[in-house]
């Protein structure tokens, strides 16, 4: 089993049994796996309203907008501006035609920089309040 692991992903078997094996076997943190779940179940919920309601890019544009009304921190900020197509809503308003995997993809990163708080705060705001 290690030699296949070793061979699907390109490493050294001895990278297996000496760094990746042990990690699987450190129990993590409440407070991280508490936060693992909230991640997906939260965006389970935002994705399925936004589906039904609007679509992903408009999901993308008030993620993006929750953002800058949030002012996250230089990190978090550096982060979204160095998506071009966001820096582009950012900075123009205007968002190019693109493919729906790609907002997707960006939707999950930015609902991922959030806190557990913030996920919440979107929630409330955007979707309990804005509708």
């Amino acid at each position: 089993m290690i030699q296949f692991l070793a061979n699907l992903i390109g490493v050294h078997d001895m990278v297996i049994q000496m760094v990746l094996l042990p990690f699987t076997y450190c129990p993590q943190s409440k407070e991280l796996m508490s936060d693992v779940r909230s991640y997906v179940m939260d965006f389970r919920m935002v994705e399925a309203i936004y589906a039904l309601n609007f679509n992903d890019t408009i999901l993308m544009t008030d993620l993006v907008n929750f953002c800058e009304n949030q002012g996250f921190t230089p990190t978090q900020t550096h982060l979204i501006a160095n998506i071009p197509a966001v820096d582009m809503l950012i900075q123009t308003g205007y968002y190019p035609e693109i493919n729906p995997d790609h907002s997707v993809r960006i939707s999950r990163l930015l609902w991922g920089i959030f806190t557990r708080e913030q996920r919440t705060q979107f929630i409330n705001e955007y979707i309990l309040h804005g509708f």
